[in-house]
């Protein structure tokens, strides 16, 4: 009888050593809340304090982040964070012991930087530069990446950051016999490789839409917005909306601002109408919109949490005008 000779492709992964999708998901709920309710809870003694923060909220708390998941995913803590412990899975290397602090650490800076990144508080002229490019490959090439993998890679549900860190996450209860296969199809390195190309490239093509018209002059307001001392962000919106009524469908125009404060304001009627003459100053488009909105927003932005305090007038621009100007 001929030697049965042993194949060398690696074989399927037991189902019941690799951590599913719904696994990682749930863990990761429970460790945002382990991470959220604590900087919360202290959010309201020291709001104020953490509204001072400003744009760097989110830094001290990715920093804070960085610390939970990079000590409990290494070998320091079993690979468990909290979350992981009560869906009994673990971060493990491809020799399913768990991992050192720097690789741990690695890991949470690819998984970490999309999340804080997206939302951060940056001056409107870095997305229309390289630098903005670069931002938007991670938020969104990197990011897009991580989920696509764990939701396509159902073969050992490896992400991004995985892949970076060269680990695995498995259920603790594996037969100590089995191992996963660390292999991934080479296919989702091309699908990877394409998004993240993708999006390193799309801040090429705004820089040449926010340079038309009407577009110029919003991003005129933004920056007008954050050179106040006490406006740490700026949101801008222009365009049309539509409702649907008893005397049908209607179309209105709108000009939308939102401010974040780093400090409590006085007067928030004053302050609006000195964010509305900003507004029509920097951007005449708004003298035409049926309505123009003012958000006013006292708080603070740490990434695994956020508190505000905040005041909404809406107005049209020939009320606006009578507000600031009163006769």
């Amino acid at each position: 009888m001929a030697e049965e000779i042993p194949s060398a492709a690696p074989t399927d992964p037991n189902p019941r050593i690799i951590a599913g999708f719904w696994r990682r998901f749930l863990a990761a709920a429970i460790d945002g809340l382990v991470l959220g309710v604590p900087a919360f809870l202290l959010g309201i003694v020291f709001f104020a304090q953490f509204a001072r923060l400003g744009p760097w909220g989110r830094a001290i708390g990715f920093v804070v982040a960085l610390l939970y998941y990079g000590l409990l995913n290494s070998k320091v803590a079993n690979g468990q964070t909290i979350g992981k412990g009560v869906l009994k899975i673990r971060v493990v290397g491809s020799d399913q012991n768990p991992i050192s602090l720097g690789r741990s650490f690695l890991r949470f800076v690819v998984l970490g930087a999309p999340i804080f990144l997206n939302g951060a508080a940056f001056p409107p002229s870095i997305f229309y530069s390289w630098v903005g490019a670069v931002i938007g490959a991670v938020i969104f090439g990197v990011g897009g990446s991580i989920v696509y993998l764990l939701v396509f890679n159902r073969r050992n549900r490896r992400s991004l950051h995985d892949l970076v860190a060269g680990t695995v996450v498995i259920k603790t209860r594996a037969a100590p016999d089995a191992s996963p296969v660390m292999r991934v199809w080479p296919g989702h390195y091309v699908a990877v490789t394409i998004l993240i190309l993708t999006f390193l490239f799309v801040p090429v093509f705004l820089m040449r839409f926010a340079e038309r018209s009407p577009y110029k002059g919003v991003f005129a307001v933004q920056s007008a917005l954050l050179g106040q001392k006490e406006v740490w962000y700026a949101a801008v919106f222009s365009g049309k909306g539509m409702s649907l009524g008893t005397s049908g469908k209607t179309v209105t125009t709108t000009t939308a601002v939102t401010v974040w404060t780093d400090r409590q304001v006085p007067n928030y009627e004053t302050f609006a109408n000195k964010i509305a003459g900003i507004i029509f100053d920097t951007y005449p488009g708004a003298l035409v919109t049926d309505r123009v909105a003012v958000n006013i927003i006292y708080g603070y932005d740490l990434g695994i949490a956020s508190g505000r305090i905040g005041q909404h007038y809406e107005y049209s621009p020939a009320e606006w005008q009578q507000r600031m100007h009163p006769r």
